[in-house]
């Protein structure tokens, strides 16, 4: 799955054999791979961790970045593709968890290697999200004053507008990709899903992410644990826990199949 046509797109985060079971994180709007680092050496070599490295930030600054969410779906799925390896699952981090589900919609479609799994984070089922469609076209003041409003952005970038520059553009590029996003409706998939909440999310009620339930006809879970919206800050080993939990459970069945 993971090779050279795949290494522009999903970065290695850990440096786990070849063999071992794969996990595709995705990150927030405006985030990169490294954002990961920390769950992966919590989890360390016993499982893959692999980051998605978007154009326009991080390993990729130099090249534009995508703004239409249908192209870049399709590209991911071109990477994935159809290829013989240990089981992977999909790792969506808040508005990541959007990505991960269209990624594995559009696999199914083309009846290649399908993920035998999704986890989701701090994110609403994807029948139930909002989307903000104008957040991308905000002066620079009144995005920057949205954007901090919903925290998880590190203080050194909140104070500094110099970084604020550096890290505009993602924003507002992953923020203009997800405003295109419109539901249609699709049949629920087969393999497991698992839900990741902080009890403390005012962003995402628990019943929007226990509506990810009708999403699969495969076991369901949803997994609370203390911490607010922004998990990856504060609740890693619970993340991790509920990572290598459900990467071992997809190993097993591949062995048992």
């Amino acid at each position: 799955m993971v090779d050279d046509g795949t290494s522009a797109w999903f970065l290695p985060l850990n440096q786990a054999s070849p063999d071992k079971p794969r996990i595709l994180c995705f990150p927030s709007a405006g985030g990169g791979s490294t954002m990961f680092a920390e769950l992966a050496e919590i989890i360390g070599p016993g499982i893959q961790l692999l980051g998605l490295s978007l154009p326009g930030r991080q390993a990729r600054f130099t090249e534009p970045a995508c703004t239409d969410i249908s192209a870049l779906i399709s590209s991911l799925a071109d990477a994935v593709g159809d290829r013989p390896g240990p089981p992977y699952l999909l790792f969506g981090y808040c508005s990541g968890a959007l990505l991960a589900f269209l990624l594995a919609r559009v696999l199914r479609a083309r009846a290649v290697a399908q993920p035998s799994g999704l986890i989701v984070a701090s994110y609403s089922a994807p029948d139930l999200v909002k989307v903000a469609t104008y957040l991308h076209a905000l002066p620079p003041d009144e995005f920057w004053v949205e954007i901090l409003s919903y925290g998880g952005i590190p203080a050194e970038i909140a104070v500094q507008p110099d970084m604020r520059e550096i890290f505009e553009p993602s924003l507002r590029a992953d923020y203009k990709l997800l405003a295109d996003y419109r539901w249609e409706p699709s049949p629920p998939f087969e393999f497991p899903i698992a839900v990741a909440r902080g009890r403390g999310d005012l962003a995402n009620p628990v019943e929007s992410l226990t509506a990810w339930s009708r999403h699969t006809r495969g076991p369901f879970s949803m997994h609370e644990m203390s911490g607010d919206h922004w998990l990856l800050a504060g609740s890693q080993q619970d993340l991790a826990a509920i990572l290598v939990g459900q990467a071992e459970a997809a190993a097993g069945r591949g062995c048992s199949s």
